[in-house]
């Protein structure tokens, strides 16, 4: 008697691969997002994101070094907040700035890894 195994496709352990990936970051990031010195960094975020909710276009903040599409959606975060709950402290966004930037950064592993199969082949973009 022959078994035959169905073969898996050639897409199949790269998005295995892509998604063991995306959780192992969220994980580790995720756990670390309580700490200190992360709050700090996502502070200094939330008072870009303060000063993007009061001017979307100019911002006023002179520090130019930050993503600003996390950013946004953190301002956007607050605002809705403020709708849902008027009484919200900007500094309970912190948790949720984190979670935010760590969401934007495993959108980068996906598309670090579309770019770079597009321009060379999967292998190469799982690599990337």
């Amino acid at each position: 008697m022959i078994i035959v195994r169905p073969k898996l496709s050639g897409r199949y352990p790269i998005v295995i691969a892509l998604i063991i990936l995306s959780v192992s970051y969220a994980t580790i990031s995720g756990s670390a997002v309580g700490l200190t010195t992360v709050q700090w960094d996502e502070f200094v975020d939330l008072q870009i994101a303060e000063s993007l909710s009061s001017h979307p276009l100019s911002g006023g903040s002179p520090d130019g070094s930050q993503a600003r599409f996390p950013i946004y959606l953190t301002a956007f975060a607050h605002r809705f907040m403020q709708i849902v709950e008027p009484n919200f402290e900007f500094l309970d966004l912190l948790p949720v700035s984190r979670w935010i930037s760590i969401a934007m950064t495993v959108l980068a592993i996906w598309g670090t890894f579309f770019l770079g199969s597009r321009l060379f082949n999967s292998p190469t973009g799982l690599l990337a």
